[in-house]
């Protein structure tokens, strides 16, 4: 069917319609297995044999029907699989098990290599929530699998800085080494402004009663000239607490400010520690 509706197809109208029929609902489902009208097994050999094959699906040339049908059937079949929960809308709603999401491969060469610039705006958008919405009980995992994103990037970013030395002219090497900086360029912007709230609430929420009470109030300024004012932190919390809620208070990405002490500029490795353990006025 894939070899007729698509690879020799006459005209979009016959690829369109295949792609609908991949990611087609059953509207009269009873049970979460009759939701789609292929099987649950059979999406996933459609996901992984199909989408996530270069033979079959140019990633280059992917247009926004493809991608439509590649990003339902990524949520869809990681759904099944267990390893991410979708919202009401279809969208992640929550990674539970990132070392076995299906597809991520393919994402990475679509958000880097697809000529179709609105295809690489939604697919940069769903390899950053993939990366940002993983949940573990564990802070020091939720790093890791943030720093697999700067590394996986940074590898991208490498491997096309390499063949741009050695073929300048190629104008394929610029544009994937402007890809590369405008997928980190995503990564932090979603990760300054809609984690903030999200991170902070985390924190207190590993609080017990009594700890949640050990508060005070902290003056802060956005500039040494500028009007102070005062934020209520609890000491238990870390210094990235503290920035988080002066990047939500002042409406502020955390990229775009650090904390300075009558000392100087507060150092790398003070932000993990506890505010407790110092005075603060």
């Amino acid at each position: 069917m894939f070899k007729i509706f698509v690879t020799d197809a006459v005209t979009g109208l016959e690829t369109r319609e295949f792609f609908n029929f991949l990611t087609k609902q059953n509207q009269n489902a009873r049970s979460r297995e009759r939701l789609y009208l292929l099987d649950e097994k059979l999406r996933f050999q459609v996901f992984i044999k199909i989408m996530c094959n270069e033979k079959s699906m140019n990633c280059l040339n992917l247009n926004l029907q493809a991608y439509e049908c590649f990003r339902t059937l990524f949520v869809g079949v990681n759904a099944q699989e267990g390893t991410l929960t979708p919202d009401a809308e279809g969208n992640i709603d929550a990674v539970s098990n990132f070392s076995q999401v299906q597809g991520l491969n393919t994402m990475w060469k679509i958000a880097i290599h697809c000529q179709n610039e609105d295809v690489k705006e939604l697919c940069r958008s769903l390899l950053c929530d993939t990366f940002l919405l993983t949940k573990s009980k564990s802070q020091s995992q939720r790093l890791k699998v943030h720093d697999q994103f700067i590394k996986t990037c940074r590898q991208h970013l490498a491997n096309a800085q390499a063949q741009w030395k050695e073929s300048p002219n190629v104008k394929e090497h610029n544009v994937t080494i402007f890809n590369c900086l405008r997928l980190i360029k995503t990564f932090i912007l979603r990760f300054d402004k809609e984690h903030i709230v999200t991170e902070l609430k985390q924190a207190l929420d590993k609080l017990s009663p009594e700890e949640l009470r050990y508060t005070r109030r902290v003056g802060v300024k956005l500039d040494p000239g500028g009007a102070r004012t005062e934020v209520e932190v609890n000491l238990n919390c870390t210094f990235w607490e503290l920035m988080r809620q002066c990047g939500e208070l002042l409406d502020l990405k955390l990229s775009e400010f650090y904390i300075f002490t009558k000392q100087g500029p507060l150092p790398d490795h003070i932000y993990n520690h506890y505010m407790k353990d110092y005075d603060l006025t």
